[in-house]
Parts: structure tokens; sequence; C-alpha cells
């Protein structure tokens, strides 16, 4: 693309930090044009963010566009405490359109297909995300607002065991897709361990969770060989214990949830808060995982399209935009190979609100230079401060991992410190003592799974991978937010 783009201008902005993610480029243009224009003509106020950038892996707003959008979120939400919750109805309605289309796409044939015929339908899907993108940023708006109204309100009504309760109220009643899939793989165990057939049952589970691997949405998804190997994990283990387990679980966290919302003379007010948190704690995970998840049902689709396109390696379509894949298809031109590994190198994507646009190659060197985008006031390196995300105090050993390439080398107890998580960390999760965090907030992934899993977490903390270090003594207390270094390693 040809180089428009004023990076001294960036250069100048302040910018809201969100988080550091690898993402394919077809999955960042899915994610944020439905951001930062306005797709969705139900929704009649400008909720659009025309200042999104994606700088090689790290996503941030213009601050000043983000407090002005936040702002008038949260407006909305006082006047009208439904609308956040009537927003997210409104985001599963739209889901279930996408998964209509994309399961009706995923069982057909396109031998028979023209280019025009696959770039139309290519196009009805990317409409629908883009019109759904108009609610992705609502539960990184509201979630410190809503924790604040929840505490404050509570501490005033009961005081010492307020940190408890919050605690509790941050445990969403509907199961994570997460923990959904761990139970499904237990009860394919415990008929394995019964010497009964478990074919059919792994090929549902593949179909049902198998894009829990894909969160960066390139191709990758658990195969029968990755079930297997985790089964012979759970071999020796007390499986209907943990389906016990879960399953209990559960069933305190909405007894717990109920006798809170119902038995403890809250106002109406602050009742429609805890329901909008426990919503939105739900919707955060939800949202990015439909894009992962309905992007399996179209693999025969996309590999179509690879081919027509003259693309040898399936996962390389996603490289490319949606918007140039349909109209490289109706112009009946291949692939520029060049573009691929430009952008498998690192790319910058900007939304302006008008349009967002895609750049590769040197540009993206020069703007990691003079783009600012990440300050911090943690000062005391040999004390870390963060946001709890779940309760508890452990010491251990440091096991710092920056990318999934790196997720062989924890150790059991050892404590886990990410710059954030996705679906595809619950393995890892489940190995850690503890879990630390550089991003996220209230109802991030990390948050809500380790609030599942019940580990000592805490998130945000900015620092944490460029502070401490493998095998590093530290103590995580998440009761106060503190991580300490006890021993260098």
């Amino acid at each position: 693309m040809k180089n428009n783009l004023n990076i001294n201008q960036l250069g100048r902005l302040k910018w809201h930090y969100i988080h550091k993610r690898f993402r394919t480029p077809f999955y960042t243009y899915l994610l944020w044009e439905g951001v930062s224009r306005h797709h969705n003509n139900n929704l009649k106020f400008p909720y659009e963010m025309g200042a999104v950038l994606y700088l090689d892996q790290e996503l941030m707003f213009a601050d000043n566009v983000w407090l002005k959008t936040q702002s008038l979120i949260l407006s909305k939400l006082e006047s009208d405490s439904s609308f956040i919750r009537d927003s997210f109805q409104e985001a599963y309605k739209l889901n279930r359109r996408i998964e209509k289309l994309v399961k009706e796409l995923g069982q057909r044939k396109f031998d028979s297909f023209s280019n025009s015929q696959l770039a139309d339908n290519l196009e009805k899907y990317f409409n629908l995300c883009f019109s759904i993108g108009a609610f992705m940023i609502f539960p990184l708006f509201i979630e410190e607002y809503l924790e604040n109204k929840v505490r404050l309100a509570i501490t005033k009504k009961i005081g010492k065991k307020a940190p408890d309760m919050i605690h509790d109220l941050c445990i969403s009643a509907k199961p994570s897709s997460t923990e959904n899939a761990e139970l499904s793989l237990l009860k394919i165990a415990l008929k394995d361990s019964r010497k009964l057939s478990i074919k059919q049952d792994i090929e549902r589970h593949i179909k049902e969770y198998g894009w829990l691997k894909n969160s960066a949405m390139n191709d990758n998804y658990y195969s029968e060989k990755d079930i297997y190997k985790r089964l012979e994990q759970l071999r020796g283990e007390d499986v209907p214990a943990k389906i016990k387990l879960i399953l209990n679980n559960r069933k305190i966290n909405r007894t717990k949830i109920k006798k809170y919302r119902n038995s403890l003379g809250f106002s109406k007010k602050l009742i429609s808060y805890i329901d909008t948190l426990q919503e939105a704690i739900y919707f955060r995970s939800w949202r990015t995982e439909r894009f992962y998840r309905n992007i399996q049902y179209l693999s025969s689709f996309l590999g179509e399209i690879s081919l027509r396109l003259g693309v040898k390696i399936s996962s390389e379509v996603f490289y490319i935009l949606p918007t140039e894949i349909t109209d490289l298809l109706r112009k009946g031109l291949k692939i520029n190979k060049k573009i691929i590994r430009e952008r498998k190198r690192g790319y910058l994507m900007w939304g302006d609100g008008e349009k967002t646009q895609i750049y590769s190659g040197d540009i993206v060197t020069i703007a990691k230079k003079k783009i600012k985008f990440l300050t911090t006031n943690n000062q005391d390196r040999n004390k870390i401060h963060g946001q709890i995300a779940c309760r508890g105090k452990v010491i251990g050993k440091a096991r710092v991992i920056r990318m999934k390439g790196e997720f062989g080398k924890i150790r059991l107890g050892e404590i886990l410190v990410v710059p954030s998580t996705t679906p595809d960390y619950v393995p890892v999760m489940k190995k850690s003592a503890a879990i630390v965090t550089d991003e996220g907030g209230l109802t991030c992934h990390a948050a809500i799974i380790s609030r599942e899993l019940g580990i000592p977490c805490v998130i945000g903390t900015k620092i944490s991978t460029k502070t401490l270090h493998n095998g590093d003594l530290i103590e995580v207390d998440a009761n106060k937010g503190i991580i300490k270094i006890l021993k260098r390693a």
C-alpha cells in the first residue's frame, strides 16, 4: 500500500493502551473495522472510535477518543440501567445470524461457485462481523466503573465481608467456553476409562471446541492427536472427582450470586449493576471467542478461496484483508506473495474513522520508534502492584512466558507471568500456582479463568514480564494485589 500515513502525527498522540496480541491481519481487520466505523445502523448514537491503531501486536486507541466514547457509553448506562445488557443481547442475536451463515457455508461444495459467488458470501460474513463490532469495546469501558460502584455499595452495606462477596460476584454464573470444553473432555476420559467407544465423542468435541487453539485466527485448531494426548495425561487421575468439582462449583457460584442478589436488601440500582457486571464478565470472553469459533466452520470455504488466489498454504490467506480477498476474487487476480511475507514480519493497521488501512515493511519499524504508547508509575522494582482477579497468597518461582512457543517450559507449581492470556493458555494456567499478567481488567480472560480454577491471580501490573525473570522467588499476594521479589534467580 502507498505510504500515506503520517507517523509524526500519530507519534504526538496520547494513547490508551489495550493489550499485546498476535493476530493475523484478516482477524485484526474483522475486529477493529467494526469498532472504528459506524456499521451498525440499529445503534443511533456515535459508538464508532475513529482512532484505532494495531502496531506489530500492540493494540491502542487515541486517548481523547477513548475518553469521549467511554463517557458517552457510561452516560447511557446511567440513564438506562439495562442499556448494556440489551446491547449484549443484540450482539448474541447478530452472532446467531453469523453462525447460521457459516454453518450453511461449511456444508457446501464450492467447485461450481464462481469467484464472484465466493466473494459475495465472504462479504456477507464480514459485514455481519462489522455490525457485531459495535459492541466489542463495551466491556472495557464499563468494567472498572461497575466494579467501583458495586464495591462501594457493598462495602457500605456489609463492611469487612465485602471483599469476599465482591470476589464471588466477579465469577460469572454462566460457564466459559474453556470450562465447558474441560467438562466435555473429562466426560470423554470417563467413557475411555470404562473401555467404551469415544471416537464420535472426540469428533464432536473437536467440532465444538477445536477453535480454542485458534486465538490468532491462523487456521490452527485442536486435532485428534491433541485430544488423545490430553486423554493420556488424564489417565490415572480421579476424573469423576474432577467432573463433580466443576459441577459443584457451578452450583455454589449460582447459589451465592442468587443469595447476594435477592436476599440482602440491595437497592434495584445495585442489583442492576451486579446483573450488568455478571453479563459483562461473560460477554468479554464470548465476543472474541465467537470469531475463533465461527471461522472454523469456514475452513473448507476459505480453503477454496486460497486455491483460487494461488495460495498453497491455506493459513496464509489470513494475511490478506477480507476486503482485499473479495477484490482479488472479483478481478480474477492472484495474491502477491511478497505482501504475505512482509506482513508475517510485522504490520501496522490504522482505522481513522473513514477507512481501515494496513501497512508493512519499513514503515512499521519507523512507527515503533516514534509512537510511544505504554507508560507506567509502577516504579518500585522489588514490589509490583496490580489488580486482584482471584484472591489467595502464594510463594514460588516465576516462569515468564512471552509467546506460545514457550508453553513447554513451565513446570508444575511455578508462577505464570505473562503479558495476557487467551483460551489456548489454559493448559499452562492449570499447572501454575499463581498467575500474574501485564494487562487486563476485571473481565479479562486471565481474571475469568483464574476464578474458575481457583488460582490466585493479579492482573494489569503493566511491567511484570519486563521486571521478573525465570527462577525469581516471588510472593504473589492476590489479597492485596502485590507481587514481592524475595530473591533473584
